[in-house]
């Protein structure tokens, strides 16, 4: 017996929200253990604290998907607790500081310096400046945030300052929710004789790591928010959620090359199964933003004096990305992928299928129109942790292949990004670490022909921090 559903093309908006509405619904259904907030990619200490206890064979880590959940940072901290004879004096003592971070998912509350309030239910103190709150149902945490960077040099000095809060919280066994906003001002020297640009040390065509961002209208300095969240469904061998985040997929230590996180965050839905030991299925459905202006698409204001005024909304852009990671013996993940980056009206339902080769499905969607391709990519990465303190590992994101321009004779080169590297942690000396890591990104990789297909999201690259034609030591 079979089912066929015919569905109108125009209703693939009604589509998407009901299929997500049923693995919602599903994942509901299941009972579960596991908690999903994530804790965002910009935390490195406590990433590099994971990375490095997994070098030195404390703990097992697929480190190419990031970032992690909360609860997944937990547990871990609680395999490292349980080998604590094999950590050093000063891993023992980040161990303590890292359990006290995540009490709630040990259904605690925090150790509290300068407590206001110690009831049953809340915990809010001074110092960490917190507000917890648990009971049988929820566990939540808010914390206030308030910061200051100052970047200095021969030529000037310029101050970043934040303000703002952190949230989550986490429902049953089976909700977790997130949020986050943080107000940036960046002010000093200017860097560009335009005060319009002033104090501005991240924009796309700037050749430096720092995080992505969208200036707010200003002549003067760099004002910018942060604004990031979700909601997320799972169970213990699995999530589903509908976030605004960064992500970052390949392993690196000075930014990836496949999804690097550098770009301003965007809405997804993600997926993520880890049915057995062996094998994990990460997706992601995001919502880019195009910067590219859609000349039939305005609203309209009506001025009194020049009647109105048209103002041209950004073309729909999308990315469908998957990442199967196996691990055939322990400690060693290899992980293959794919990603489509499109711009049509509205979203391809063949893109939600978490476990396809979306290059295929592109060309029987344009193909028969002999219409331009959309933008799709392979990429693949390699982890090997077998060697107790080193991390050997290498990702590979190809944008274009065709095996002819590999000949000497041939003039052109593939648009392929390479990257490779390892990282010795505590050996021979303890609390010392060395690494190295070199990428190499050919011309025109992470572009296309079409400007609103490339691999970008408000014009940053998805990519490497350097982008194309590049390489680094």
């Amino acid at each position: 017996m079979s089912i066929v559903i015919q569905i109108n093309k125009k209703k693939n908006c009604t589509l998407c929200w009901c299929l997500i509405f049923f693995c919602f619904a599903l994942f509901l259904s299941q009972t579960a253990h596991a908690q999903a907030n994530a804790e965002h990619i910009s935390y490195s200490r406590i990433y590099d604290f994971l990375d490095e206890l997994a070098n030195d064979g404390i703990i097992e880590l697929n480190s190419s998907i990031k970032p992690y959940s909360k609860n997944f940072i937990a547990s871990k901290l609680q395999e490292a607790q349980k080998a604590d004879s094999l950590l050093t004096k000063r891993q023992k003592g980040d161990l303590v500081f890292f359990m006290q971070n995540y009490a709630l998912f040990y259904q605690n509350f925090p150790t509290s310096h300068l407590p206001l309030v110690q009831k049953n239910a809340w915990n809010v103190a001074l110092v960490e400046p917190a507000v917890h709150y648990k009971d049988n149902l929820v566990s939540a945490k808010i914390t206030p945030l308030l910061g200051m960077h100052i970047y200095s040099n021969r030529h000037g000095a310029i101050t970043h300052r934040w303000f703002g809060a952190d949230m989550y919280m986490n429902i049953g066994k089976n909700i977790a929710v997130y949020g986050s906003l943080r107000d940036n001002s960046y002010s000093g020297e200017y860097l560009s004789s335009l005060p319009v640009n002033a104090a501005r040390l991240s924009q796309p065509a700037y050749l430096n790591d720092l995080p992505g961002v969208e200036y707010k209208e200003a002549n003067y300095g760099g004002d910018f928010s942060d604004s990031r969240g979700g909601i997320t469904l799972h169970n213990e061998w699995g999530s589903i959620g509908l976030i605004k985040d960064n992500v970052s997929w390949g392993d690196n230590y000075n930014g990836s090359n496949i999804l690097s996180g550098r770009a301003p965050s965007f809405p997804m839905i993600t997926m993520k199964l880890k049915p057995t030991s062996w094998f994990e299925l990460n997706y992601i459905h995001g919502f880019l933003i195009s910067n590219v202006l859609d000349s039939s698409y305005y609203y309209i204001e009506q001025h009194t004096i020049d009647g109105e005024k048209k103002h041209y909304r950004p073309m729909n852009k999308f990315v469908a990305a998957n990442m199967l990671t196996f691990t055939p013996i322990p400690k060693l993940n290899i992980s293959v992928g794919n990603a489509i980056v499109y711009a049509e009206r509205s979203i391809q339902p063949a893109y939600l299928i978490p476990i396809a080769f979306y290059k295929s499905i592109d060309h029987l969607l344009t193909k028969g129109i002999k219409t331009e391709n959309q933008n799709s990519q392979f990429f693949i990465n390699v982890s090997s942790r077998n060697i107790k303190h080193l991390h050997l590992y290498g990702s590979m994101f190809v944008d274009e292949i065709k095996f002819s321009r590999f000949l000497p004779s041939n003039p052109e080169t593939n648009p392929i990004s390479y990257k490779g590297g390892f990282h010795l942690s505590n050996f021979p000396i303890s609390n010392l670490s060395f690494t190295t890591e070199f990428t190499y990104s050919t011309m025109v990789n992470y572009k296309h022909s079409i400007e609103s297909l490339t691999w970008a999201s408000n014009s940053y690259n998805l990519g490497h921090y350097l982008g194309d034609n590049s390489q680094e030591l």
